[in-house]
């Protein structure tokens, strides 16, 4: 059974959590076998080895005068008691059987190592989605999104290889212990020209290493910053060839991409140097074994042990010293999706009040909000929107129209003051009941990739056609999604692209009638249909057979004629309330709306 994604949410946070272990180390509990297995190993293959070079070499001297190290004085006198007819056959199949135990091990080992990283990488990407979606909306104000998104989409699989890369440090660590007890057996005194050689191989990759911690923080930055401005043209394709800044946006990427791609260069080429610098000290310490040895009177069958159980381990410090460069090289991408782990995310609903209608009013209480920047959105604002009517909610742009949407949709909290659903306080209503009863539709409402009725349907699944019909008949989207190929079947493409900005905003709005909501919010939900289409959402809001009140923001007379009420914004602050035609607001219009 795989990871649940539910506990992820409520990870630490803040500058000291180590959110990323705490989503890691519930995965690791197999990690001591991984160390078990991967020694168990090494043992059996360097008892393979101490076992067929010392004896083979007895066998060849026929037993007469040939010294052996100490410890396998006691395997070669159980040899030598064989029958001489068969033992040669004997120490091999014995030796093959070591060697085939050892490949099934490692084989094992090798399978639970993988499933490990699955299942630690898959907590890290469920880790990360939870998070997104627990996030305080805020964080999207403080401009963070393109950071997240750069997370996931990149920083996020280098965590993984780092996840296999820590894996593979604790096999081949494992089992490079192993190889060294066993030197350290065969003779103590070559093992300390090893282990003063390994000391010195492990301060020089020591000093790689930390170069490219460095270098690797910086590659992550400048490959963020890239990644950010290509997402802005893409965004932004429209107003860069409207403005024939192609020449200059190229120059700009031009710019970032020497710089990602210079970092990158300098990373990989101080990788590329881990290898070389490697096997050359691993050189330099073979030859200075071979003088120690010489010096110290070594009999030659426990130097070729010790040699060649030394040239075996060598793959395991070298697979070691692999891992911990791709750890290295990859601190940077770990840190950016340590980052997305710590942010705040919503606090949680205490004791939640439920909310069976809006039978009352929708009241703001002296409510103010500001924006991180510290831009006031709202100031000390008082008003009602009516329980059963229509209200139009206007002001020039910067108003505060959209903070006030987006306090009511609970998707900040106001730094004071008290919003009430009802006789509620909102901050009592847990979000999946609030947003059954309060609806969006907007011109910044996306799709999602899937069908037409998968959209629609979104926020109630598994609703009948009967239903989604009915919702897209009332928003005026029945007959161009009769005319689509498919109908509702038909694929919207990512973000809805494969449909205009009118045919988006129908469904949008037809995704918010489905909920059936006591408030409507339209925010600029007309801004984008035709005439026609207009006139049917007008009939929409004149019937309300869909929600019991609404509240409308748009900048078409025609669309605010449907109001019979009014908020005018201006710099934050609730400037007129009551009957539409009777605000200076109309009367500025020169009351030209139709009746």
């Amino acid at each position: 059974m795989g990871p649940s994604s539910a506990p992820y949410a409520a990870l630490p946070h803040g500058a000291d959590a180590d959110p990323l272990a705490a989503v890691v180390r519930p995965q690791l509990r197999m990690m001591p076998l991984v160390v078990v297995l991967g020694m168990v190993a090494a043992l059996l293959e360097g008892v393979g080895i101490g076992v067929l070079i010392p004896l083979l070499a007895l066998l060849m001297a026929d037993g007469a005068g040939t010294p052996l190290p100490g410890p396998m004085q006691q395997v070669a006198a159980f040899a030598t008691a064989l029958d001489p007819a068969h033992r040669a056959a004997a120490i091999g199949g014995f030796v093959l059987a070591i060697i085939l135990i050892k490949s099934m091990v490692q084989a094992a080992n090798n399978v639970l190592l993988v499933r490990i990283q699955a299942r630690a990488s898959r907590a890290i990407l469920e880790a990360m989605a939870a998070r997104l979606l627990a996030l305080e909306y805020g964080s999207w104000l403080r401009n963070e999104s393109s950071r997240a998104a750069n997370a996931v989409r990149q920083s996020s699989w280098w965590a993984y290889e780092i996840v296999r890369a820590g894996l593979l440090m604790a096999q081949s660590g494992a089992g490079a212990l192993v190889f060294g007890a066993l030197l350290l057996w065969l003779d103590w005194r070559l093992s300390l020209v090893a282990g003063a050689g390994a000391i010195v191989v492990s301060l020089v990759l020591g000093m790689i290493n930390a170069l490219q911690r460095g270098q690797s923080k910086r590659l992550s930055d400048d490959a963020a910053a890239m990644t950010d401005r290509l997402t802005e043209i893409i965004d932004g394709g429209r107003v860069v060839r409207l403005f024939a800044q192609e020449e200059a946006e190229q120059a700009r990427v031009r710019t970032l991409a020497g710089r990602t791609f210079a970092a990158y260069f300098r990373l990989n080429r101080q990788a590329g140097l881990v290898t070389p610098v490697f096997d050359l000290l691993v050189a330099c310490l073979f030859v200075t074994l071979l003088l120690a040895a010489h010096a110290l009177q070594v009999p030659l069958p426990q130097v070729s042990a010790f040699l060649i159980l030394l040239v075996r381990g060598q793959p395991q410090v070298g697979q070691f010293v692999q891992a911990r460069t791709t750890f290295a090289g990859q601190v940077g991408a770990l840190g950016e999706v340590e980052w997305l782990l710590r942010q705040p995310v919503r606090p949680p609903v205490e004791a939640p009040v439920p909310l069976s209608g809006l039978p009352q009013p929708v009241r703001f209480d002296r409510v103010s909000f500001a924006y991180p920047d510290g831009t006031a959105g709202l100031r000390d604002a008082s008003f009602t929107i009516a329980a059963d009517g229509v209200t139009a909610l206007v002001g020039p742009s910067g108003s505060g129209k959209s903070t006030l949407v987006n306090l009511l949709c609970g998707l900040v909290r106001p730094d004071s003051g008290t919003i009430r659903l009802g006789t509620v306080p909102i901050e009592r209503i847990a979000p999946a009941d609030r947003h059954a009863h309060v609806a969006l539709a907007g011109q910044d409402m996306g799709l999602f990739t899937g069908t037409v009725a998968d959209n629609i349907a979104y926020g109630r699944p598994g609703v009948d056609r009967a239903e989604i019909n009915e919702a897209a008949r009332a928003a005026g989207a029945l007959p161009f999604i009769e005319a689509l190929p498919q109908g509702l079947d038909s694929p919207v493409g990512e973000g809805g692209r494969n449909l205009s900005g009118g045919q988006r905003q129908r469904i949008g709005l037809a995704r918010a009638l489905l909920l059936k909501p006591d408030l409507l919010i339209l925010d600029e939900a007309t801004n984008a249909v035709d005439a026609l289409t207009e006139r049917e959402i007008m009939t929409l809001l004149h019937e309300r057979r869909f929600f019991r009140a609404a509240l409308v923001i748009s900048h078409r007379p025609s669309t605010l004629a449907a109001c019979e009420n009014a908020l005018v914004l201006d710099g934050g602050r609730v400037v007129e309330a009551g009957p539409l035609r009777e605000t200076a607001y109309f009367a500025g219009m020169g009351g030209g709306m139709a009746a």
